[in-house]
């Protein structure tokens, strides 16, 4: 069954092979761009910064609420107003009235014994006792909450939301720097390790022509069946080479596949479309200014001169304006329902803090502490990402160099692989010398392979490392 089910993939895998998907390495840019989760996420942050503006912003405007509110209730209240002898009053001759004062001979009011006036009469009233119900009584409101003036902080708050959308649009540059960077590394890398194959089989089939030769003149007796050994041996390690170099292109092409979100599984191949001519580097200058970083700094900055702001703010006086109309409704007082209670109203507040026992003064002092904490940490980072264009750009000079070294390597194994061979075949060189002189080819095409990938990504790292790294 087993041999049977391999026989059927065998034969699917013959008539139906997988299609392969060329890659040029902007294409794998471009891909890794639309599908990294990396930029998927940024762009989110980037979209909730957007929402945060808005709601600062919103203060700016007039808080309009409605509120509503009804009560079932079994409780009773009730107040008894004292009643008691009232002091009464009589008409005057301009149609007012007057105190009902008892006058005595002398034209003046009689006072008693507290020193009060003394009426002529007085009107009884008995105590008076009124009932609340408020069961099934309901009330509802428009209320409207309009800012004055608050020393600046809803200002300062909304620069600061504006400033953090700011930072979410740097960061997705900064995030769209790793990602080609990211893709860049996994292109070139696949690149090399097929090249390393390619290089690895060329090795692998001098070896088997040598083995053969070998063969050949052993069967003649020109030669003994040591060399045919060393020479099998140096077969196997070679095969054992393009296996690793196999190996590798799986592992290189899945990588680059996580990339660029394609499924692990997809045949993609590389196609170049850069230019394969590797010309010397040329200094760019150190500017670091258009790093998305170095604006990310500066923009946090910019934030805490704000916090600054909201806190002084505290010292100021807070006005607000406040309106809106209320109505209730439901219940009764002394028997008689109170509906159609309605009415507008109005108020300006103004609040204006006098003693807050130093908390208003550290809160001053602790956003201005955060803002020397983003200057220094602004400069801190701002020191460490120039040495790293610095050394980005002599990596770059050192794998320039390495390109030209290792490509006249190859000429120099090249020809000293032909004069080994030629002194083999004429019986005036050994078979050890002959095999060293084809390992030392296959290592300087190796080396040379090695030597491209490392100028390509050191590229990328010099220009993402001045911030000119273009999608």
């Amino acid at each position: 069954m087993k041999k049977t089910y391999g026989l059927i993939l065998a034969f699917i895998a013959i008539v139906f092979p997988l299609k392969s998907q060329q890659l040029s390495r902007s294409q794998c840019r471009e891909l890794a761009l639309e599908y990294n989760k990396k930029i998927i996420i940024s762009r989110l942050e980037q979209e909730r910064a957007g929402y945060e503006k808005a709601v600062y912003k919103s203060n700016f405007f007039p808080k309009i609420a409605l509120n509503g509110g009804f009560m079932m209730t079994d409780s009773r209240f009730s107040l008894t107003i004292p009643g008691g002898y009232l002091p009464t009053f009589v008409p005057s001759a301009d149609g007012g009235l007057l105190p009902d004062l008892m006058i005595g001979s002398n034209g003046l009011p009689v006072t008693g014994p507290d020193g009060n006036p003394i009426f002529n009469r007085y009107a009884y009233m008995p105590d008076t006792k009124l009932n609340m119900d408020l069961n099934k009584a309901y009330m509802g409101s428009v209320s409207a909450r309009q800012p004055l003036y608050t020393g600046g902080k809803i200002r300062s708050a909304n620069r600061m939301a504006t400033l953090g959308e700011q930072i979410a649009t740097s960061n997705i540059r900064k995030t769209k720097d790793e990602i080609i960077a990211s893709a860049d590394d996994g292109y070139w890398q696949l690149v090399k390790v097929l090249e390393l194959y390619q290089v690895a089989v060329t090795y692998e089939k001098a070896l088997d022509e040598i083995v053969r030769n070998i063969e050949n003149s052993l069967e003649f007796g020109m030669t003994i069946s040591a060399n045919l050994l060393r020479a099998k041996t140096k077969m196997n390690e070679a095969k054992l080479m393009v296996r690793k170099a196999q190996n590798g292109i799986n592992l290189a092409r899945m990588n680059l596949c996580h990339i660029t979100g394609l499924p692990l599984d997809s045949a993609i191949e590389p196609i170049n479309d850069t230019d394969n001519t590797i010309l010397h580097p040329v200094f760019q200058g150190e500017n670091i200014s258009g790093r998305a970083e170095v604006e990310m700094l500066q923009t946090q900055v910019s934030v805490m001169q704000e916090k600054i702001k909201i806190a002084q703010s505290e010292y100021m006086p807070q006005v607000l304006l406040m309106g809106g109309y209320n109505y209730m409704g439901g219940g009764n007082i002394g028997g008689k329902a109170f509906d159609n209670n309605g009415g507008l109203n109005a108020a300006v507040t103004v609040t204006i803090p006098l003693v807050t026992w130093g908390e208003n003064r550290n809160k001053v002092r602790s956003a201005k502490t955060d803002l020397k904490i983003a200057q220094m940490k602004k400069n801190e980072a701002e020191e460490l990402m120039l040495l790293e264009a610095t050394k980005a750009f002599n990596d770059l000079e050192e794998a320039f160099l390495r390109v030209e070294l290792t490509a006249s390597s190859i000429d120099v194994a090249i020809e000293n692989s032909r004069i080994n061979k030629d002194n083999f075949e004429l019986g005036m060189g050994t078979l050890s010398d002959y095999l060293e002189a084809e390992a030392m080819l296959q290592e300087a095409r190796s080396d040379y392979v090695e030597a491209k990938a490392a100028y390509y990504l050191s590229e990328t790292a010099y220009l993402k490392g001045i911030g000119k790294l273009e999608y």
